[in-house]
């Protein structure tokens, strides 16, 4: 930490200088941020991209299940087998729509920080994990926890955008 003296004043200001600031990034940092003002705000809204750039490969990967086997990864769970060729195709282009949608999402948030579909990632994700959790109880518990934290991260930093703007 680097000490620096204030000009006209009795006080003593501390402030971090640039390495101390990179140390204190962390994983956990990276997906609970801190928001103290417009740009740290920014930073944790900016998660979002993380989280909708998940949703793009979790449908991007049913998809490639549901191309290569003929069904989807939770076929069994959700009874979604494509009963004829109309309901397989109504998937692969469901499937297909979504993954350009959030891949369009984490785009927009991430490189021209519009964070106006956060809230509704944000709650499409949590009732993804929700559905998840509640069909599959034991499978892949600590990337849901995970996400969980990024999700409302992100929704933190929306927040804190509306409130420093």
């Amino acid at each position: 930490m680097a000490i620096k003296l204030q000009k006209n004043s009795w006080l003593i200001g501390v402030h971090m200088s640039d390495k101390a600031k990179k140390k204190d990034v962390g994983f956990f940092r990276s997906i609970w941020t801190k928001i103290e003002d417009m740009d740290s705000s920014i930073e944790a809204a900016k998660v979002g991209a993380v989280v909708a750039g998940y949703l793009a490969v979790s449908y991007a990967i049913q998809m490639a299940f549901l191309i290569f086997s003929g069904e989807t990864l939770y076929a069994d769970y959700y009874d979604s087998e494509p009963m004829d060729e109309g309901f397989y195709y109504f998937q692969l282009i469901m499937y297909a729509l979504i993954t350009i949608f959030c891949t369009y999402v984490s785009y927009g948030i991430y490189k021209k920080q519009k964070f106006g579909f956060i809230p509704l990632i944000s709650l499409w994700t949590l009732i993804e994990i929700g559905t998840k959790f509640y069909m599959v109880q034991s499978s892949g518990i600590v990337v849901s926890i995970i996400v969980t934290f990024a999700v409302i991260n992100s929704l933190r930093g929306w927040l804190g955008v509306k409130k420093y703007k």
